[in-house]
Order: structure tokens, then C-alpha cells, then sequence
């Protein structure tokens, strides 16, 4: 994930999901909200026997996938970055990919504009403050790798990667 400025750089900010067991020392916060719960419910690091990272290392990425939900449940999975200070017209900008499997892969990416706030609400359908949709549901069912650049038309805080 990157953060790129427009006329006046608020704030740089890359993450390459090196190594993701750091992210929640750094002011990553990641919360499944899915019903039933699957038996792979958090975000991991990439798996270079699923696909190789998009640059870096192999396994460069953080993924997710069905199983943070039991059987035909509802996924509610959140990533949330630290909190950062962006003016309007910067750029967030990020990769995604999917397998090619029969199951569909869809991803938001949302903001909040309240502070550091991590609250996504309680259900599997609730997004609490996190109101803003900067990504709509992609559609990650190809196998190949797709680029979003999406401009922030605010002051936002903290944004959330949704599946």
C-alpha cells in the first residue's frame, strides 16, 4: 500500500507487507468481524506457493481468503492502517490479485475520519465509523494483478482494507 501526495506531500506512507508480524506494533489493527468464524480468521503474510508477491520478496504481501468464515457465512475481515494525516487530492494506491478461484474475492477499501479510532462496529454487516468507500468491491476473482489509484477528497484519519 501507498500514499502519494498531490501538490503538497501531507504524508508518505509504503507499506510492502515484508513481514507482517510487525504491522501491529506499528499501528496496524486488524479485527474479524466474519460469522462463523473460518479456520483461517486473520490476515497472513503471503505464500509464494499461492503467487509470488507483486515486488520484494516472494512472499511480500498480506493475504486473506474464504476461510475466515465457516461455510457460506458472511466475511467481515478488517485491515486498518495507522493513522495518517492526508490532504485532498493525495493518492492511496495499492495492488491486488486474486487465484482464479470458484469463490468470489471481493475487497473495500474505506476510511474514517475519526481520529485513530478503530471502532468497525460489532456485526458482521457494520461498518461504524469507517462510512466512506474510497474502493468499491473489486471483483479479485482473475489471476492477475491489478493496480488502484483512488484520490481522497478528505482530511481522512485512518483507512481500512475490507473483505
Amino acid at each position: 500500500m501507498l500514499m502519494l501526495g498531490s501538490t503538497a506531500l501531507a504524508q508518505a506512507f509504503t507499506e510492502n507487507f515484508d513481514n507482517i508480524t510487525t504491522l501491529f506494533t506499528t499501528g496496524w489493527n486488524q479485527q474479524n468481524l466474519s460469522t462463523p468464524i473460518g479456520t483461517n480468521p486473520t490476515w497472513t503474510q503471503g505464500d509464494a506457493l499461492v503467487f509470488a508477491a507483486y515486488n520484494g520478496a516472494t512472499n511480500a504481501y498480506i493475504s486473506t481468503n474464504y476461510n475466515n468464515v465457516t461455510g457460506a457465512g458472511t466475511i467481515s475481515n478488517w485491515l486498518l492502517t495507522p493513522q495518517l494525516t492526508l490532504n485532498n487530492g493525495d493518492v492511496i494506491s495499492f495492488y491486488t490479485r486474486g487465484t482464479g478461484s470458484i469463490y468470489p474475492d471481493n475487497l473495500q477499501v474505506r476510511l474514517s475520519t475519526n481520529g485513530a479510532s478503530t471502532n468497525v462496529g460489532a456485526s458482521n454487516t457494520s461498518v461504524r465509523f469507517y462510512n466512506d468507500v474510497v474502493r468499491g468491491k473489486s471483483d479479485l476473482n482473475g489471476c492477475g494483478i491489478s493496480q488502484h489509484m483512488d484520490p481522497v477528497f478528505a482530511n481522512s484519519e485512518r483507512f481500512a482494507r475490507h473483505r
